[in-house]
């Protein structure tokens, strides 16, 4: 019997539901402290306001998987030499790079911004609008998409489940699998402790192929993606989670597993990992 085509859906969905929640979102005052506003007037002058996430600096492209494919299979010490011969460099090579490099600038621009001219004052206020209008709607699409994602999910808590949607995303709240921590602080986003992971979550904006498990929470400094499903699963809901029996499922039990904490498998693990079959 072959799967059913819902069964076959099912990745496809989740995937979906992850980038609903805006994983790879950036926060400009990633370098700040969480508390750094707490002691600070309201409308100071020369301060840089609460900074709100933007989710639109990443760079995904067609080519990802076949770039991150020639990256990772080049033997070390011996540029563009693979398994299987030799690479070339081609001009579509070089305009994927550059479409990434645009990105980067993007994105810096933005931190300077955001540090020299998003002042709380409502007159330096006023000015940054005009002078980057695109600044302030970006972070304000998020955040109505964000309100949403909150209710839906806090729609769950108060109905229970009550369709196979919901019965798809409980799973996926259990299991740590989509990134509810920026959810929690809405009004506060400089307060979310998933803000310091900016840094790698724009890294992971311009290229993220082949991941096993999709868009799942960018792991804190020192975690492993199991650790981090269970950071996102407390976030759900702080519960006596049977911690083994959900966030390490395809990770280290149930299927398939790769015998590892590691979520985010890559062109260059899966080589490894068929390398070491019988």
């Amino acid at each position: 019997m072959s799967l059913s085509a819902k069964d076959r859906a099912l990745k496809g969905k989740i995937e979906k539901d992850q980038q609903k929640l805006a994983p790879d979102s950036v926060n400009m005052a990633m370098d700040e402290p969480a508390g750094r506003l707490d002691n600070v007037p309201p409308r100071q002058r020369g301060v840089m306001d609460e900074q709100f996430p933007t989710d639109q600096l990443s760079a995904k492209d067609d080519r990802d998987k076949i770039m991150d494919a020639k990256i990772k299979l080049s033997i070390p010490g011996q540029p563009g030499v693979t398994p299987f011969g030799k690479m070339t460099l081609s001009d579509e090579d070089l305009k994927w790079l550059e479409r990434k490099e645009k990105a980067v600038e993007a994105a810096n621009f933005q931190k300077w911004f955001a540090e020299w001219f998003d002042h709380a004052s409502p007159a330096d206020k006023a000015k940054a609008k005009k002078l980057l209008p695109n600044f302030y709607s970006q972070r304000e699409a998020l955040l109505k998409k964000q309100c949403g994602n909150l209710f839906d999910v806090a729609r769950i808590k108060l109905n229970g489940v009550e369709s196979f949607s919901d019965l798809r995303k409980q799973y996926e709240l259990e299991t740590g699998r989509l990134d509810v921590g920026p959810l929690t602080s809405l009004l506060n986003p400089e307060k979310d402790p998933e803000k310091m992971n900016a840094a790698g979550r724009f890294q992971r904006g311009l290229l993220s192929p082949w991941r096993v498990f999709g868009e799942e929470a960018y792991p804190e400094a020192g975690f492993t993606g199991v650790q981090e499903r269970q950071v996102q699963q407390g976030q759900w809901e702080h519960r006596a989670w049977d911690q083994p029996r959900s966030t390490q499922l395809g990770a280290r039990t149930g299927f398939p597993p790769f015998h590892s904490d590691e979520t985010n498998q890559r062109t260059g693990e899966w080589w490894k990992l068929l390398q070491q079959q019988p």
